[in-house]
Order: structure tokens, then sequence, then C-alpha cells
């Protein structure tokens, strides 16, 4: 089977807040990396080489996975983890998973396959703001002040997995922002299969973030 190179979209980012501004950012190509070689030369007798250590486990099981039908909820999973991952380096707060921002991504993801479109924007106006208003999230006369955020994603291949997904987001300012911005707490993870345009890869996934946070 010839294999396909992967493809990976990201779009803008939003925030808001009650009271303040919207906020986006232009998301920039992933940097290529600097690869350097050093060569030694001499006469004496080589040293052994050392004996072959195991690679130590890679964190968040099912990182490397290209979402399908049976292994969605492991791939949420290990989103969240690496996402906590960044953030845990940072020493900011773990993000919660949340019900009601879970409803909205995932069937937000589901729809850009379904309609083929790719913004943050849906074709009939709806952002992502109107959309978690419509949930319980935002509902309550204790809540006082409140930010949200999202990201999308969606690649084929490798590009799909978590962990691609994750790194592309986090080479990309905007989104990047979203992921370490210490007043989330919470969090909505969606993913779907299939690619928003048009694309018959079965490797294509659609990733959706709904970021939140709630005082009262």
């Amino acid at each position: 089977m010839r294999l396909r190179l992967p493809l990976l979209t990201v779009a803008l980012v939003s925030s808001f807040a009650l009271p303040g501004a919207a906020q986006a950012a232009e998301p920039t190509p992933l940097d290529l990396p600097c690869i350097r070689a050093v060569v030694s030369v001499n006469c004496e007798e080589p040293a052994p080489a050392p004996a072959p250590q195991p690679e130590p486990a890679k964190s968040c099981p099912g990182r490397d996975l290209v979402p399908n039908a049976g292994n969605v909820a492991t791939v949420r999973s290990a989103t969240l983890c690496l996402l906590n991952e960044e953030r845990a380096d940072r020493k900011l707060r773990r993000l919660k998973r949340v019900t009601a921002l879970e409803g909205v991504a995932d069937a937000y993801a589901k729809r850009m396959v379904r309609e083929r479109f790719f913004e943050h924007t849906a074709p009939d106006g709806s952002t992502f703001l109107s959309r978690i208003k419509r949930t319980s999230y935002l509902r309550g006369s204790t809540i006082r002040r409140w930010s949200l955020g999202e990201n999308i994603a969606w690649g084929t291949g490798a590009r799909a997995t978590p962990e691609g997904i994750v790194e592309a987001w986090m080479a990309s300012p905007g989104h990047k922002r979203n992921i370490l911005n210490a007043r989330f707490t919470e969090l909505g993870l969606g993913t779907a299969i299939g690619a928003p345009h048009g694309r018959g890869d079965d490797s294509a996934a659609t990733y959706v973030n709904e970021f939140g946070e709630r005082r009262r």
C-alpha cells in the first residue's frame, strides 16, 4: 500500500471573557528541525560499544494511535494526557473534562466532517461561543465571570494521532496560548473519524478542543 504524506491543517484560535474583547492569532508553519553532525577521527583502539538500553516507555497510552471507530475513547484520553503534560511542565493546573463542553466539541468535530467545512464559524453562522451558550455550561446566577477558547485541527496518518495533533498545536503560538492559558481549568474533547474537506482517507481524523473557565 502506498503511504500518503500526512497533512495537517490548523485554524485561528479565539478566546473570550466577560468583560473583555475577542483575541485571535494566525497560526504559523511548523519549524523544521535543525540537524548537525560531528565526525571525530582518531587512531586509538575504539572503546567497546555500550550495551543498548531499552527505550523508556512513553507516557500517555494511545498517543500514537491513528483514530478509528474502535479507539476514539483511548484517543481522547491520550489527547487530554498530552495537553496536561504540557501544562504540568509549566506548573499549570491540569484540565478537567466536562460533559457539557465535551458534547459541544464532539458534535462540532462530526459536523465539520459531515458538512465538509473547517472553520470556527459554522455555515449557519454559529460560533463556539453561541454553541456553548446553548448548553448548561454557562447557566446559573452564581457564575460571575467566564473564559472560553477553541482549538481545531485535522490530519491524516501520523499527523492524525494525539501526539501529532498536540505537537502541531504547540508549534502554533495561538493554539499554544489556549493550551497554556492559566485561566482555563476545564476542557471538552471531540474527535471525529474523517477529514473536513471531502477526502476519503480512512486514516484521517478531525479534532476539536473547547477550553473553559467559570468563576463564581
